[in-house]
């Protein structure tokens, strides 16, 4: 999926509205505290979500453009109190200009047929899945993907991982499926890495090492029935790694949260599907300066197989992210205004000044409500 054109509003009174958003491969959300851009990440998710089934529909307005599998497509979607009230999709590079799906208050029509009521707690999207005009967008929608990196999320990431026969068996017939693994402790992902895509875990190693260069190596092995405190029915790895001036094996559970963090993204990012959205607030917080400049050369890696939202405060990142690929938010109010940092890419490229400092004098940024 590459989302081309977004835009929301919260549908209760008061609730807040963004100005719309012009996405590129690589999108940077800077902003002042609380102008919204953790919010925005919020939205975009709660859409896939909602597409995807996950939970019950979550509440809100959304409008945008994007593309997937060279299909080209706008959809809109309005949710109340768990019930979806509008939606809308149309293929935009069709010569049939009918829409594939438009549902409203009076009925719900499928290539322009009226079908018979149907529930409203779920998007037509889900519910026509399995047909071939609708496959493509239900796919695209599962692409979005959002990394977490609260004090939960990156326990679980530590924590050890039991991977059933049937899981090993299912990937040695079909292939490695990374968004099958997407949520998995970090250990069994790599695991199964390293057992079905041996180059994918050398280059998340490799990154790794360049990050903190005083790892020398790592081994991936199966913890002994004595180290395992629960019964299991398969198998439960564990990473560790060697350090330079460090006796002895550490086990990844025993990493700090920011080396979780990092391998967490490397991991995300290289194993991620061509088509990914993915998802990152604020990765700097906990990472000392050797380790906050890795992702922009990672993002370069990637550029033009996934998309990526950031967002951050940070002057390094602002600094060596094109000035082309920001976005300046500003909330007054429940309000939120845009500025695409395209159109300011002339004003910043004639100044000798950091950008990071002339962001901070920028109106779009600096101005009072």
């Amino acid at each position: 999926m590459f989302i081309e054109r977004y835009k929301y509003r919260d549908i209760q009174a008061g609730g807040w509205e963004f100005d719309e958003f012009r996405f590129r491969n690589s999108n940077l959300l800077v902003g002042k505290t609380g102008a919204g851009k953790t919010r925005v990440l919020n939205t975009i998710f709660s859409l896939g979500t909602n597409i995807g089934l996950k939970d019950r529909l979550q509440p809100g307005s959304w409008d945008l453009s994007f593309s997937h599998d060279s299909y080209k497509y706008r959809y809109a979607l309005k949710v109340s109190d768990g019930r979806v009230e509008h939606e809308h999709l149309q293929q935009l590079d069709s010569v049939e200009r009918t829409p594939l799906i438009q549902v409203d208050e009076r009925d719900v029509r499928f290539k322009g047929q009226k079908l018979p009521s149907l529930a409203r707690d779920r998007t037509l999207v889900a519910t026509l899945q399995e047909d071939e005009s609708i496959t493509p967008v239900f796919k695209a929608f599962g692409s979005i993907c959002r990394r977490n990196f609260d004090r939960d999320a990156l326990d679980r990431a530590r924590a050890f991982g039991n991977i059933p026969k049937k899981l090993q068996d299912d990937f040695s017939k079909s292939g490695f499926q990374p968004m099958a693994v997407f949520d998995l402790p970090l250990a069994t992902r790599l695991f199964l890495l390293q057992q079905f895509k041996k180059e994918v875990y050398k280059r998340i190693t490799d990154t790794f090492s360049e990050v903190f260069s005083d790892i020398l190596s790592y081994q991936i092995r199966k913890l002994k029935r004595e180290e395992v405190p629960i019964d299991i029915d398969g198998v439960m790895p564990m990473l560790f790694l060697s350090e330079k001036n460090v006796a002895g094996q550490v086990p990844l559970a025993e990493l700090s949260s920011g080396m979780i963090k990092v391998m967490l993204i490397v991991t995300d990012v290289l194993t991620a599907p061509e088509g990914t959205v993915y998802l990152i607030d604020e990765y700097e917080n906990s990472l000392g300066v050797n380790a906050i400049g890795f992702l922009p050369d990672l993002l370069v890696k990637r550029a033009g197989r996934i998309q990526t939202i950031v967002t951050t405060h940070h002057p390094f990142l602002i600094n060596v992210m094109p000035i082309e690929d920001w976005h300046i938010l500003h909330r007054t109010g429940s309000r939120v205004s845009v500025t695409q940092g395209i159109d300011r890419r002339e004003r910043y490229m004639a100044s000798t000044q950091e950008a990071f400092v002339q962001l901070l004098n920028d109106p779009a940024y600096a101005s009072e409500d």
